[in-house]
């Protein structure tokens, strides 16, 4: 999936099951890593990158090295099956 699609797709979509999508404000956000008009693995679904941001909020960098995935990837699907 390319940077400029899931930026403004993404962002303002719901989750599969109709939540919108959130995290809470004591999570860093983090803008991704994209390169040629693509994302790293799990960027382009990270809730760290695609949940809306309070004002402030506190921003991490991604990491420089991923060896199998990232280790601060939250999926937008983990919270849900959490709370069951």
């Amino acid at each position: 999936m390319s940077i400029e699609s899931t930026k403004s797709t993404i962002a303002a979509s719901p989750l599969p099951w109709g939540h919108p999508i959130q995290l809470h404000n004591d999570f860093a956000r983090c803008d991704g890593y994209g390169h040629d008009g693509n994302w790293r693995e799990g960027c382009e679904r990270c809730l760290r990158r695609i949940a809306p941001r309070p004002n402030p909020c506190v921003m991490m960098k991604p990491p420089d090295i991923i060896v199998f995935r990232c280790e601060y990837l939250i999926e937008a699907g983990a919270q849900q099956e959490n709370k069951k």
